[in-house]
């Protein structure tokens, strides 16, 4: 009888554990496909990019309007921009001078005696020289040179004015009388020696 069982069950045995060997592989092959389908996703790439300074540089323009210079007066001696001869003067009009022997002197009929007082300085030149006939007196566009050192006093000197010299003296005019009511001008006839040409010359009338 049990043999019988036996023959009974045994088929029965071989099919669950051929049951279990399949279902033993598929899984195995599940989970190998599993692994193998994680294998191939791509990886995570993480990138911390640095952080970027940005730095602004703001250059901001004032303009500054500058308080405006007064203008000197004509009693002050104003050296131009490079070299100048700077002369101030005045002037005093005479009918009659007095020589070095206490004798009168007038002018000629229709002239009156002009006498002007220089002060002269030197701005960057190498020197100027200060011979009274160098200088004449313009008026109404005629010149007219210097006349009788002996009736003055304090007569301008013969000298040669260096850079930053300063010198002042006297010098007589006989000129017609509209040198008073229509003005006149001063012109000086000597060159450079160094370079040949006129000298910068500043004129500052300090009669007015």
């Amino acid at each position: 009888m049990f043999n019988t069982i036996f023959r009974y069950f045994r088929p029965v045995r071989i099919r669950l554990g051929l049951f279990s060997a399949g279902l033993f592989v598929s899984v195995l092959v599940l989970a190998l496909s599993g692994c193998q389908t994680a294998a191939k996703l791509p990886e995570t790439v993480t990138v911390t990019q640095p952080p970027v300074t940005v730095t602004a540089t703001i250059t901001k323009t004032v303009t500054i309007n500058p308080t405006p210079e007064s203008t000197p007066g004509p009693t002050a001696s104003i050296p131009s921009t490079g070299n100048s001869i700077v002369v101030s003067y005045t002037s005093l009009s005479n009918t009659t001078l007095t020589d070095n022997t206490g004798q009168a002197v007038n002018p000629r009929p229709g002239y009156i005696f002009l006498t002007a007082t220089l002060d002269i300085e030197n701005h960057g030149y190498e020197q100027f020289e200060t011979f009274y006939g160098y200088f004449t007196m313009v008026v109404d566009n005629v010149e007219y040179r210097c006349t009788r050192p002996d009736l003055v006093e304090g007569y301008l000197d013969d000298v040669r004015l260096l850079n930053g010299g300063r010198i002042s003296g006297k010098l007589l005019y006989e000129v017609p009388p509209s040198a008073l009511a229509n003005g006149f001008n001063f012109s000086y006839s000597e060159k450079d020696k160094a370079t040949g040409e006129s000298f910068n010359i500043q004129w500052l009338n300090l009669n007015y």
